[in-house]
């Protein structure tokens, strides 16, 4: 009787392990919804015209070298800038993204890519807004960011990395 009981904790064990196994809580993209982003544009929300100053697809990559340089005065602790993002899937429809939409669009720096040039310190609600983001310049350089499709507490998607510069 007790090699059963033995057996049945020894399933349940296994069972709750495998489930919770499942559960993707990484903030690390998930390439099995890779054609959830087929195409992001990334619009100047800074200027009045708001053009498309980069456009990322998931076959080419990005149409530029360096997505933008945001110039840093020497009396401002910090500058921002902000973006806005649109994503397409892979039949050519617009994602809605927005605060509390089922995707919202955020950016992390590439790994092994200067950490000290903008502001990952401040908190989620300044940093991103659904459908655009800021960027805040800290020291003069450059580094490379990745801007990804945000869904609930995990990256589905994520561009190839891209140079921001800040500049004097």
């Amino acid at each position: 009787m007790k090699s059963n009981e033995f057996l049945t904790g020894l399933f349940l064990l296994i069972f709750t392990f495998l489930f919770f196994a499942g559960c993707d809580r990484s903030t690390e993209p998930d390439n099995g919804h890779v054609d959830d982003m087929e195409t992001v544009n990334i619009i100047d929300r800074t200027v009045t015209a708001r053009p498309v100053i980069a456009t990322w697809t998931h076959d080419d990559g990005w149409d530029t070298n360096v997505l933008y340089e945001l110039s840093k005065s020497a009396e401002e602790e910090r500058t921002r800038v902000s973006l806005g993002i649109e994503v397409y899937n892979s039949h050519g429809e617009q994602l809605e993204l927005c605060e509390g939409c089922e995707y919202e669009a955020r950016y992390w720096i590439s790994q092994n890519a200067p950490t000290d040039v903008i502001d990952l310190s401040l908190d989620e609600d300044i940093l991103f807004h659904g459908d655009h983001v800021h960027i805040y310049g800290l020291e003069v350089g450059e580094t490379m960011i990745e801007f990804i499709l945000w869904h609930g507490d995990h990256a589905d998607a994520a561009t190839t990395p891209v140079t921001f510069r800040v500049v004097e």
